[in-house]
């Protein structure tokens, strides 16, 4: 029996869920390994849906794994990503798998790496290789089939030191087609389609013919019949349809509020490892997920092929059809998908029954997929006993997922374009953007968050008034209204970064007002009914430049101030905590070599959780925001200024 409880979260059917948690406290308090999702379906109904333990332990400080948050899912990504696109992508251009080659002068590739295979042959591995005419018919036999079904005759997998040495270019910047050079040169192969004889094996130096390299080729692949890059198309083809570009994603240097650390156990304490960012061999296995998602492309795929189709596509498959597939390496998962009319042994019906499970753990830490297979098989078998209602669906309730968010702050101007393109390329959208100058030169704080909504909008930065007021007149007139609206300085400029949603809410805004003139528009149209949501100063010399917008948004009893001091700030926020108000909006600007704060405080919508923080180094900025996403707070501000040649940032966030 456990003798911990594990901190859990998410939503299940309740027998199903009581029996689950007792599996996976169990298996946790014997396994070391920090935390895990885990999502169950049965026949295409979400039943469970759940996250257990920490997605990141550092010392004393634990963040609580959620049901969304994505870990590393290994090889799964074989299965579950690459063999599924490409098989998609061969059906769209008409070839088939079993029939198209990938060397020769009919192959996907043509010669292209003839000289780099003759090499290989004219080394050979080892004095007594084999016949060399043999050999190089061999490399013309495979085909796509071969390595979705890891028998394209490869031993072993890239070697990016090696090729990286070969190529003389850094290991950052390799390509997959040095690595699949410097394979071709360097390794032997078996007769592909075949099992090899153990004397074969011999000869050639090994006692093993797994390889991730055969669908690591996918990385060419996939360019050579579409055009576009592997992860390209994979997001856009492949996933975005699924609405999943944004949930099963490649790691990235700079996580979001879903991903979780992964960890390795040194001297008996997990240690963390920091985030690393998309990896060579991303086709075979460089994908993060959470299980909701992965179960998300199960009941997919499985209305879409039928069991034998599945196999083909790089599944596992026993005698009686189930589909599985591991994952270990930088995380470990497991996935199973059992077919209508599947008993077990036991006689256990476990028809349409689909399991996940990902863990946030290394392998060689005493467990591996092989582990998660079993915690599997506890799960499955649990669900007939469970009695779920066939009406009981967590999608149908729309409690599972949840919101993802993508802050970044002190993102040079330079830089931004490429982080707003990946973003909205993986279906994040900009909530916010707030520009300010380090060292001379501009930078932005931004908050993205994914866009389940579909909502539809645009966004625009480095405006003049002129343009600014080109394209808030555009959008107007597409029905467009804005959203959020930013004023900063660039030399001796006013420039302005805004975001337009249709929404259909009523606005009205202007840029560019004195002091004065800002005073009177504020008491007249807040007489009116109008209520402000931003107060963006920007001072260039001596003058004030005042940028505003309103909604008419009931925010109940508040107060906008928009020259404090830090000391005043800080004043003013003391006292409308005080009286039941929070933080609607903030910003900061410099005025004279002097900070100043824009702030406004109002009481609805109501909160239940709240926190502010200004001061901050980029670390304790990142820090605390850690601990909110954990919290399931969400950042509703971030803003940057340089004071004494130290930048620093105010941030809120609420729940």
């Amino acid at each position: 029996m456990p003798t911990t409880a594990v901190v859990s979260s998410g939503t299940a059917w309740g027998q199903l869920e009581d029996k689950v948690d007792g599996f996976v406290e169990a298996f946790m308090d014997e396994k070391p390994l920090p935390g895990m999702t885990v999502a169950v379906t049965k026949a295409g109904r979400l039943i469970l849906s759940k996250g257990y333990g920490f997605a990141r332990v550092d010392g004393t400080r634990k963040l609580p794994m959620k049901p969304c948050m994505r870990s590393s899912i290994g090889s799964v990504t074989k299965a579950v990503v690459t063999g599924p696109a490409g098989i998609q992508l061969m059906k769209s251009k008409h070839l088939n798998p079993t029939t198209t080659t990938l060397y020769g002068p009919k192959g996907l590739f043509g010669e292209k790496f003839d000289a780099d295979i003759d090499i290989g042959i004219q080394n050979g591995i080892k004095a007594n290789k084999p016949d060399v005419a043999k050999w190089k018919r061999w490399y013309e036999k495979i085909t796509v089939q071969n390595l979705l079904d890891h028998k394209a005759g490869f031993i072993g997998s890239g070697d990016v030191k090696g090729a990286a040495k070969m190529f003389d270019v850094s290991e950052a910047e390799l390509t997959y087609e040095q690595a699949h050079r410097h394979f071709l040169r360097t390794r032997p192969i078996y007769e592909p389609g075949t099992t090899p004889s153990k004397e074969l094996l011999e000869q050639l130096g090994t006692d093993r013919t797994y390889s991730n390299h055969g669908f690591g080729l996918w990385t060419l692949l996939i360019p050579q019949m579409s055009g576009k890059s592997y992860y390209d198309y994979v997001r856009d083809e492949y996933l975005k349809p699924l609405k999943l570009h944004h949930a099963i994603r490649p790691e990235r240097t700079i996580p979001d509020s879903c991903d979780a650390n992964e960890h390795l156990i040194r001297d008996g304490k997990l240690d963390v490892f920091p985030f690393e960012g998309n990896r060579l061999g991303l086709a075979a296995g460089g994908f993060m997920s959470s299980a909701e998602s992965l179960v998300r492309v199960t009941v997919t795929l499985d209305t879409k092929h039928t069991v034998a189709e599945l196999d083909s596509m790089g599944w596992g498959k026993d005698a009686k059809g189930k589909l599985a597939h591991g994952g270990d390496g930088s995380g470990i998962a497991y996935v199973a998908m059992f077919p209508n009319g599947y008993v077990s042994n036991s006689g256990t019906d476990l028809s349409e029954v689909h399991v996940a499970i990902a863990a946030n753990i290394r392998i060689g830490n005493g467990l591996g997929s092989g582990d998660l297979k079993n915690l599997s098989d506890q799960i499955v078998k649990a669900v007939p006993a469970s009695n779920v209602p066939v009406t009981f669906n967590l999608w149908h309730q729309s409690k599972s997922g949840c919101s993802c968010e993508d802050t970044r702050h002190g993102v040079p101007a330079n830089a931004y374009q490429q982080v707003f393109d990946e973003a909205v390329q993986a279906g994040y959208r900009l909530e916010w953007i707030d520009g300010y100058t380090e060292n001379g030169k501009v930078h932005f704080n931004v908050i993205f968050r994914t866009n389940e909504n579909g909502i539809r909008w645009a966004s625009h930065h480095n405006m003049a008034s002129a343009t600014y007021q080109e394209h808030f007149d555009e959008y107007g007139a597409k029905g467009f209204s804005l959203d959020h609206v930013d004023s900063y300085v660039v030399g001796n400029d006013v420039r302005y970064a805004a975001i337009w949603t249709k929404s259909g809410e009523a606005v009205t805004a202007y840029h560019g007002k004195t002091a004065a003139a800002h005073q009177e528009s504020f008491d007249t149209l807040t007489s009116a009914g109008w209520r402000p949501k931003v107060i963006s100063v920007a001072s260039v010399g001596t003058a004030l430049h005042y940028t505003a917008l309103y909604t008419r948004q009931s925010i109940g009893q508040f107060e906008a101030r928009s020259s404090l001091t830090p000391e005043e700030y800080q004043t003013k926020f003391d006292q409308n905590t005080a009286n039941g108000r929070h933080l609607h909006y903030l910003n900061s600007f410099l005025h004279k070599g002097h900070l100043h704060f824009s702030a406004i405080w109002a009481q609805k919508p109501g909160v239940s959780r709240f926190q502010a923080k200004h001061g901050l180094t980029a670390k304790q900025c990142r820090t605390i925001w850690e601990d909110e996403m954990s919290a399931g707070s969400a950042t509703r501000a971030i803003t940057g200024y340089e004071v004494n040649g130290k930048v620093r940032f105010a941030a809120y966030w609420a729940k």
